[in-house]
Formats: C-alpha cells, structure tokens, sequence
C-alpha cells in the first residue's frame, strides 16, 4: 500500500524551551503529558508547522484545560492523544506513553470523513457527480437482474447512510471475497434516501468508486490533494482483498493529521491562501443532509443530523468519529478544532466532558486565572504514581523459573508452542517458537515500556484489524511488566498504533505455568474478570 509522500514531521516538534510541562496523570496504565504551549518565539519557522499560541492569548484558562484531563481519567476514558487548536493555532497537546505525536493511531470509522473528503475533490476535478449512479461504475460486479431500487441508488445515497437496506451490510461484504459483488447483491428495502441506516459497507463503495474512476487507490488519491497540501505525514489505509482502501474504516493517521484535517475544514477548504477543497462541499458535508431515525443510537449527539460522513453534534458542531473514541471535533462559533484519540465504552461521556469543561470556556478575551495556583499543580505533579502495571520489579523467585522452556497444549487459541522468560535487571523476556508464525521475542521493561513486534494474539484484542500486522502477521507493541505477586507476573502489551491493548498474567508453580490474557475493552466495559484465553503449560 502507498502512503502519502508528504515531508518528514522531524520538524513539527518542539523543545522542552519551548512548551510549559503542565499536567502527567495516570490515564489506564499510560503517563499523560499535557503541554500548554508558553507562546515564545520559534528560531526556526517551517510553514508547515502549527503555529502555537498560549492557552489564555486565546481565550482559555489553563486550568479548564487541565480539568478536562483530570475528568476524563476520572470517568474511565482512556486518553491517548489530544490537541486543541483556537484561531488555527495551538493551545494545547499531549500523548500518553507509549503512543506519541509521529505514530499513527487507527482511527475506525474516522475514517469516513476522509473518505468523503475525497468524493469532495472528485467530484470538483469533473470526475463523478453525488447524483451518479453506483451501478453504472461496476456493471461487471452487478446482479443479473437489477431492482428499480438499485438502479436509483446513487453517490448521494452512500455519502448520507441511506442507500435503502434493512440493516447494514457490513459484515456480509466484508467477510466476502469480492465486497463490491456481495454490496451490490444486498436487498434494498427502502427507496434510497429516504431512511438513515449506518453502513459502513456504503463508505467503502466510495473508496471503491474513487479508485475506478481515477485509476488510483484513495489514499494515493487523497496524497496530492489532501495530505500534501496540509501538511498530513504518513498516513496508511488499510485495504479489502481486491486492494481498495476499505474507506469506512482502516485509515491510520497520527493525531496532529486529525487536527489539520478538522482545521481545514474550519476554514472552509482553505489552506495557506489555497482553496484545497471546495468551500461548497464543506458546507454540504458538513450540514444536515439526513436525520437519524428513532431505532439509531439514541445518544443526544448522534441525534443532530448527519451529512455528508460527518455527525452534526450539539451547540452547532460536527465531528468526524470513530470507534472507541476517536475524534476531530469543529466548532466554528469558537474557532475551535478538539482532535484526540483514545479508548472509551462511552464516546457520549467524552463528548459531554467537551460541553461541560471546554465549550463554555472559550471566550473572546483572555481568560481569568484558574482557582488552582501553580503551587498546587506542582504538588499534583509531584504526586503522581508511575503508570505500569502494579507491583513489584523483582520476585524472590523469579531465579527458579529464569531460562525454563514453558511448553504449552497443541493448537492452544493464542497459536503458541513453547516460550522462554527470562528475568534481568529491570527487564523480561519472552522468547517464543510458534510452528505457525515462527519464532519471536519481546521485552518488557519495569516502569518503562519496551517497543517490539509480535503475533497479535488470535483471542487477544480482537476489534484489531489485521491490516495492523505486517507481512509476518506481527503488530507493533509497547511493553512492560510487574510481579502481582511472588509467583504472579503481570504485563501489560499496548498495541499502540491501536486504541487497545491487553493484560497477560503468567502464575508460576512447581509444575509450569498457567498463563491468562484479558483485553482492555472487556476490562473496561466493567465484564467479569473471567480471563478471555486461558493456557497451561507445562516446564519442558
């Protein structure tokens, strides 16, 4: 897969000189650093850089901000990147280790706005029309006798989730071999347009249309008129079997791409005085097009109206989202983009923190101090716990189990045949031999996180895509590690260009191991401890 070939992001950072450290609090096993920026002048200006500003220049406390991230954790919504642009400029921003500013992060049904950004530019280079017919792109994929309700299904109808079916069709198409045969084979209950029904499987006819009449995948297509142009650097989309960008889902971006995507549809297409998109199809897309019916998710924010792949939200936003927490919010009454990333069971909840703590902040002047003094932030600095997995670094009798081949049951659900750990000075090791993916190791560090690759564990996360994995199947992963108890090694592995990640404890014994793997949406979603896969092994 091709990504944009947009310049390198080695200058988008800036020095510890140059930003306030103001705020790392625990958020669900990562360090959250806020940085507010102080607003000094830069040496070096790259025209492609954000410019910064500072929180109170441009009409907000610090401190509303740093409430904002304090609610978060405090409600269990786990924050793993954030900025928040005012006037185009940057007020705030921070990650959660492992994740950082240069990683991409994947972005679910996000992906959708993107996606009909791309529509967008099609349609103003003359290459299709919202009123096109969907069938007439793929006659060869189409079904030998075509219903008067497929042949007026059109562009407009995708771009809007009302392409006239009684449910979606989202799972039959993508676990097909041909997605665009088994979209098209799908009945249409409705007259399409009339009834808003989600469909990520619509989104993907977008991607697939933009592909067969540009002769380019969507992501290579959107590189020159989107990433470039604006600054995005090293998005990846994942793709169907037949290499079509999946378009509803699989887009991986970082969060600073979030936030210059929704700064540019704050202003209007516009970008560095180049009219990128049409200003008229930011308005269409991002109006009311479609109401959701009364069966839809009944959250007062996915009841606003929904355009062209963006949710209309309360107090006259709209928002591209994605599963889980994934969020480029436009205010444009406040001049405000919200870009952030994160693991959640209610993106309601986080929403509303954004109405309650930050919408009703921003004001036109500078704001008045916070009623916590800087004193008081340097204490709750200081009196941060290290956010690893918790207990000690070192077991009494680590030593009796150190350098032991663990063998675990045949054809066990995680694919694994047999495992050295190995206990140094502030670090395991789990060197694996696996008969289905070959051999593979990992670090974890005690209070710091180790980067590695491995397996993505077939009964782990499961909600992460295998366009996450390599050419090995492997997937990237952060980490570290704890011992629960004198026998009980607990570890946490982030697959940290993914919102989740999973908690693997191994209890030792005389006899051999038994390891157990819980993922963290289960463990978030408060379900019963009841581990998701269970081995037992057996010292060799």
């Amino acid at each position: 897969m091709k990504s944009s070939n947009a310049p390198s992001s080695s200058n988008l950072s800036t020095g510890p000189t140059r930003r306030r450290f103001l705020k790392s609090t625990l958020l669900g096993g990562a360090a959250f650093s806020l940085c507010l920026s102080d607003g000094l002048p830069r040496d070096v200006v790259d025209a492609k850089e954000l410019p910064r500003s500072t929180p109170r220049e441009e009409g907000i406390a610090e401190s509303h901000l740093i409430e904002f991230v304090d609610a978060m954790e405090r409600e269990g919504h786990e924050l793993h990147g954030l900025m928040v642009l005012r006037r185009g400029k940057v007020i705030a921003e921070g990650w959660a280790r492992p994740y950082g500013p240069k990683f991409n992060h994947s972005m679910y049904s996000l992906s959708k706005s993107f996606t009909s950004t791309g529509v967008g530019l099609a349609v103003a280079e003359g290459l299709i029309k919202v009123m096109d017919k969907v069938v007439s792109f793929f006659p060869e994929a189409a079904p030998d006798k075509i219903s008067d309700r497929l042949a007026a299904l059109d562009i407009r109808h995708l771009l809007t989730m009302s392409a006239g079916m009684a449910s979606s069709a989202t799972g039959k198409t993508t676990t097909s071999k041909d997605w665009v045969r088994t979209f098209l084979a799908q009945p249409l209950v409705h007259d399409p347009g009339t009834v808003f029904n989600y469909n990520t499987a619509a989104t993907y006819m977008l991607s697939a249309i933009i592909q067969k009449v540009s002769g380019d995948k969507l992501i290579d297509y959107l590189g020159p008129r989107l990433f470039e142009p604006i600054g995005i650097v090293g998005p990846t989309w994942d793709e169907c079997p037949a290499g079509i960008n999946k378009g509803g889902f699989g887009l991986n971006i970082t969060t600073e791409g979030l936030a210059r995507f929704g700064q540019l549809y704050l202003q209007r297409g516009r970008w560095n005085g180049k009219q990128v998109l049409p200003a008229a199809w930011v308005k269409d897309a991002t109006s009311k097009q479609i109401q959701q019916g009364t069966d839809s998710n009944k959250n007062p924010d996915w009841q606003q109206g929904y355009g062209y792949q963006f949710w209309r939200c309360r107090h006259d936003g709209y928002r591209g989202d994605g599963a889980f927490g994934q969020f480029t919010i436009v205010l444009p009454k406040q001049e405000v983009v919200i870009a952030m990333s994160s693991e959640t069971a209610s993106m309601q909840g986080e929403l509303d923190l954004v109405w309650k703590l930050l919408l009703p902040n921003f004001t036109e002047v500078s704001s008045a101090p916070g009623t916590r003094s800087d004193a008081v932030f340097q204490r709750k600095l200081k009196s941060l716990k290290t956010p690893f997995p918790q207990g000690d670094s070192k077991s009494g009798l680590a030593k009796k189990w150190h350098g032991k081949t663990i063998r675990f049951e045949p054809d066990n659900p995680m694919g694994l045949d047999e495992v050295v750990v190995t206990f140094e000075k502030g670090t395991v090791e789990l060197a694996a031999g696996s008969d289905s993916r070959g051999d593979w190791n990992i670090e974890c560090g005690s209070r710091k996180w180790r980067r590695g690759a491995m397996p993505l564990p077939s009964s782990g996360s499961w909600l992460i895509s295998k366009g996450k994995t390599d050419k090995r199947g492997f997937v990237k992963v952060a980490a570290s590690f704890a011992w629960a108890a004198e026998n009980a090694l607990e570890m946490a592995w982030r697959y940290y260009e993914t919102p989740h990640h999973d908690v693997v404890r191994m209890v030792f014994d005389d006899g051999g191991v038994t390891l157990e793997l819980r993922d963290s949406m289960g463990l978030r979603r408060g379900k019963p401890q009841k581990p998701k896969m269970t081995l037992k092994g057996k010292f060799a």
